[in-house]
Parts: structure tokens; sequence; C-alpha cells
């Protein structure tokens, strides 16, 4: 029997699932025919076991994997067998993080008649995964713990699942107990570490914290792994702890290395016994030195000197001829800079790194030359938490963090990012902004904006005005730096002044507040402007006879002896020269200074327009 002419109603036995009840010798035909002939069996009509149905998983990232049988997507995904089939079956629409669903619903066919994914109905699948997500989000919060005491609190499992990269079934098989750890983190309930301190505040009990690190993370130490250096000499050591100590190194990238997150862990790169030990057949352990060159050569790169740029805080660039050399120029170690380069670290100790391949492009006619675009880059990623304070006199100072600011300047750093953040407007002296807010870089160099930077200084500088106008029951006003003063200069309460400059009250006693800072701005060079129109505004509205006696006198005319200024009235006059007003007016009648009886005030012959 050929198989491109068998027909399954020859068979002496009815096929049965997967083909169980079949003679051996038609067992063979037909295993041949499905293997080797996908358009036999599809014209064979042959009915399996829904088990046996392709299907695929799919994220929500539009990542996807195809199965044969639920047994292997259970062991793969860690995912409970029953949740796929009701997946599958309709009853849930998503288990995890993960949607599942049958191959023949998203397959279809290309030129060649190959089974291939159809991108919309792929699209359409994880568009109702992601909704299904959303619907179903768990709210519980989790904390994840790793091995040295640190945690993070996150809002659920599915977001801590996305935060750190780790499988949302391991997090809940940790939360249950049933494992100790997973991707260097242990993770427990609010309630089991929580507690309520004397101010009735919920906090974080160490003593707790201390018992779930200990037990989750005492045995997966005790994994036994070698360390192999750059030369491809190797050591074992009894579990990861171990070799971190006797190493000097962090048990957490150790853990990255084994489970293939980074290449290395210091100068060592590290893998697990049972990866490179087997037995013989006398029980004896064998080394697989082969396998361990082969991991030392992917794990460390045998070039020669490798020249990279160095690129400073301010903008300034340089290039070294060597990783070595630029460490030592700097102060820093090698592996530092190769975990930049590595993308493991962004910068190091205030540099930014990059390879000089990179940097130095070809340019016209084959010369060389820089690649400002990716020095911008490395820049801006360098400067991303940089600030720069700034003094309500206009001063301003540039930090690479907030923390730096506020060691320097003696501020509290929360109350620097309210600030960079808008929730407050300075802090004692100071405002703050982002660096990227206030400066650019192009082609190498630092362009300030220091108009805009002028610009939050006088912000400043009039924000911080407390000064406070006061208009007496005849209209007049004086200006005080305080409600302190004030209280004391006219016998006032400060909780009634208070509560006239909040809107509270019009009056305390007669009098009438209001901040300077409604009539008194800073020019560009920092000197206080005062509206007195508007203050003239005030003052005839609560009396009016006032002004007019201000402006009864007509034309003032100031004479030094040849020289002579003219007002247009009393009050403009005063102002003009800070002299009283009333010395003007008692002048104007009697001829004389009364201060002193002569016949001028500071050297000045006053005269108006208007008869007296």
């Amino acid at each position: 029997m050929q198989i491109n002419r068998l027909n399954i109603n020859n068979l002496k036995y009815p096929v049965i699932g997967k083909y169980k009840a079949c003679n051996k010798a038609e067992q063979a035909i037909l295993s041949n025919a499905i293997f080797n002939n996908h358009n036999i069996m599809r014209n064979c009509n042959l009915t399996f076991s829904g088990s046996g149905k392709a299907f695929y998983a799919i994220r929500e990232d539009g990542s996807y994997q195809r199965f044969t049988d639920r047994k292997t997507a259970e062991n793969e995904l860690s995912l409970a067998k029953t949740n796929i089939a009701e997946c599958l079956q309709g009853k849930r629409n998503n288990t995890h993080g993960f949607g599942f669903i049958y191959a023949d619903e998203i397959e279809t066919d290309d030129k060649n008649g190959q089974n291939i994914v159809d991108k919309e109905k792929l699209k359409t699948a994880v568009d109702r995964l992601i909704n299904s997500i959303a619907a179903t989000e768990c709210t519980v919060p989790v904390y994840a713990v790793d091995e040295k005491g640190k945690w993070r609190k996150f809002p659920s499992k599915y977001q801590a699942s996305k935060a750190l990269d780790i499988n949302t079934p391991r997090i809940i098989r940790c939360l249950n107990k049933e494992l100790n750890k997973t991707g260097g983190y242990t993770f427990v309930f609010p309630e089991e570490i929580e507690t309520i301190d004397e101010q009735g505040q919920t906090i974080v009990d160490i003593k707790k914290l201390r018992e779930f690190v200990s037990s989750a993370f005492t045995d997966s130490s005790m994994t036994s792994v070698y360390a192999i250096d750059s030369k491809g000499f190797y050591r074992k050591y009894s579990g990861v702890r171990k070799a971190a100590r006797e190493l000097g190194l962090d048990s957490v990238n150790i853990s990255k290395c084994l489970n293939g997150k980074q290449k290395r862990a210091g100068e060592y790169t590290f893998v697990r016994s049972e990866d490179v030990e087997r037995l013989d057949n006398y029980g004896n352990v064998i080394i697989d030195t082969a396998k361990i060159k082969e991991i030392n050569y992917n794990s460390f790169q045998r070039k020669g000197a490798v020249p990279i740029y160095v690129i400073s805080p301010d903008g300034s660039f340089k290039k070294y001829d060597s990783k070595k050399q630029a460490a030592q120029s700097i102060g820093i170690e090698n592996t530092d800079i190769n975990h930049c380069l590595d993308g493991r670290y962004t910068c190091f100790k205030g540099y930014a790194f990059a390879l000089a391949d990179d940097v130095e492009i070809s340019g016209e006619n084959g010369r060389p030359k820089i690649n400002y675009g990716l020095i911008k880059e490395k820049y801006t990623e360098l400067n991303k938490n940089a600030v720069y304070a700034i003094h309500k006199h206009g001063s301003y100072k540039k930090y690479m963090t907030q923390t730096e600011a506020a060691k320097s300047l003696g501020l509290r750093r929360t109350k620097i990012s309210q600030c960079i953040n808008g929730e407050s407007t300075k802090v004692s002296d100071y405002t703050f902004v982002k660096a990227s807010d206030v400066e650019s870089f192009d082609n190498g160099k630092i362009t300030i904006n220091t108009t805009l930077l002028k610009k939050f200084a006088l912000e400043l500088a009039s924000s911080g005005l407390k000064a406070v106008y006061v208009f007496d029951p005849s209209g007049h006003y004086t200006r005080y730096d305080s409600t302190k003063s004030i209280a004391e200069d006219l016998s006032l309460s400060k909780s009634g002044i208070k509560e006239c400059l909040r809107g509270k009250q019009d009056k305390s006693k007669g009098y009438i507040f209001m901040y300077a800072d409604n009539f008194e701005k800073a020019d560009e060079n920092g000197n206080i402007i005062i509206d007195y129109d508007k203050l003239d505004e005030i003052s005839a509205g609560i009396n009016p006879d006032l002004a007019r006696q201000m402006t009864k006198y007509g034309k003032i005319y100031a004479v030094n002896g040849i020289t002579t200024q003219e007002f247009e009235n009393v009050r403009k006059a005063s102002r003009a020269l800070n002299i009283d007003e009333n010395l003007i007016i008692y002048y104007l009648k009697n001829g004389r200074n009364p201060q002193n009886g002569e016949m001028s005030i500071n050297g000045l012959v006053f005269t108006c327009e208007c008869d007296i």
C-alpha cells in the first residue's frame, strides 16, 4: 500500500484517538502519512481528541508560541493544564497573562501551501487578551524582596511580573510557599511583613522581613557552581553565597549569570555544576572541559586594546586608546566601564562611555567624523537626573542629582523633588528645574537658556515678597516688611491682620491690608518697580478728599539754582524727590521748611501752579 493512495475506509480497525486501534502495519503506514504528508491527513478527515489539537499561547506584547499538546505547554509555561483547557474552551479569557487559541483560528496558508500565522487575526486575539487582563487584573498588592532584604511593593502580582520580567505563575507559587524564590526575589503578601507603628502608620516589620529573606535564600544559595575567569581557569563552589563571599561579588549578579540574564559578574562567569558535570560508568564525576571552554569563549572577548570615548557631565568628551587607560584616568575599574558598554549601567561615577567605532563614523570622502547624535544620546542619559538650583538673587548652579543638591545646599531632597514635580514653587531661597528644561546639547556644545533661568529667579523673587501695605482710615498708606512690625507699630492683633490678608475680613480696626506683591514687581535686573497708580486708586477709594488735596495745587516746580523740575502734583513730586509730601505742602503754604526753618528743603525751592 502506498502512502499517497492510503484509504482510511480499508483499514481493518476503526481509527480512534491517535490511531491506537490500528494494527501495527497500518499504524506504521498511517504514521508515515501523518508526519511526512500533511495534506493526506487533511484529506483523510481523521478525528483526533481535543488534547492533540495544535494551539498558540499568546502574551499581551504580541509574542506567541505554538504547542501541539497541553502537557508541553503546562511544563514550559508553568501553568495548570486545566486552566489552559478552559481558555481553549472559552470558559476563561486568560490565565496568568497568557491567552490561548487553537491554531486553525489564526493560521492561514501562504503561497506555497505552508501554514503561517495571520497577523490580523493575531492582533485581534492580542487585543482581546489585553482587554480581558485589564478587566480581571487582581489588585492584591505584593512585596518583592531580594537577597539583601531590599523590597519593592507592587499593586498586583501582574504588575510585579511585568516590572521584574518574572512569570506570574512562579510569583504565585512563591506566595503560596511552593517556591522559596524566583528570578532573584521572594514574594510575600503585605499582611505577612507589615505592621502598625505607634503613630498608626503602616510600616514594614524588619524582623519579619529578615525571617522571610533567611528562609527564602538559604537553600537556594547552596546550588554548587563553577566560577570561570577570563583565562579559562575554573573553580567549584558549594553555593552561590559562598562564591560571592570568597570572590567579593554580589550573589544577585551571580544568580543572573546562572539564569542567563548577564554574561559576567566581576571578572568571572558562572555555570551550575550540573551543567558541566556528568558521571561515568563507575560513578566518578567527569568535568566537561570543552563546555567550560565554550562558556569562557562566549563570555570573554579576547580582543586587543579597544579605544573608547568618555563623555563628561559638562558635555566634553575624550578618546582613550583602551578601557584600561580610561579607567586609570578617571579612577575607576575596567569592569565598571564594561558594565556601561554592555548596557548594564547607563553611566558610572558621572561618566558615560561609548566605543570609538560607534562614535567615529565615515563622513565625506571617507574621512571620519564624530557621531554627535550618539554623544548627545549619552550626554542626555548621563544628565537625566541633573537639576539646576536657582537662587532668588539670580545665581544658579547645576547638580547631577537631587541628592547632591540637597547635601550641598543643606536642604531636604524630598522638598527639591516636590519643586521639580510642580508640587511647590520654592525651597528656602531656591527654586529647582530639570537640567533638560534649561539646556540643550548640540554638536558637542552645551547651550544654557540663561533668559529662562533669569525668569525663574525673578518669579521666585516676586513670590517671596512678604511685605504688606497698610491703608489707614484717612487713605494714607505705609509699607511694612512683615505682619509682625505692623502689629507692633499699630498695636493690632497679628491674627486679625492675617484674616484680612487671607480675604476672610475686609478691615481690622479701620485698617486695610494688602500684600506688597500686588503692587510690586521685579524688573530684569532684579529692581523692585512699584505701581503707584494702583496704590493711589485704592487710597482715593478710601478717602476721595485726600486725592483732591494732592492735586489742588496743580503742577509743582522744584528749583535748584538754575535747574527747574516740573511734577504733575504734590504726590508725584514727593515720590520722585523722596521727600515727604506733607513737608512739600507745608512749604507751599508757609515758604519754609518746618523741620529747620530754612527757605528750602534739601536745597530745593518749591512753587506751585495754583494760588494758595
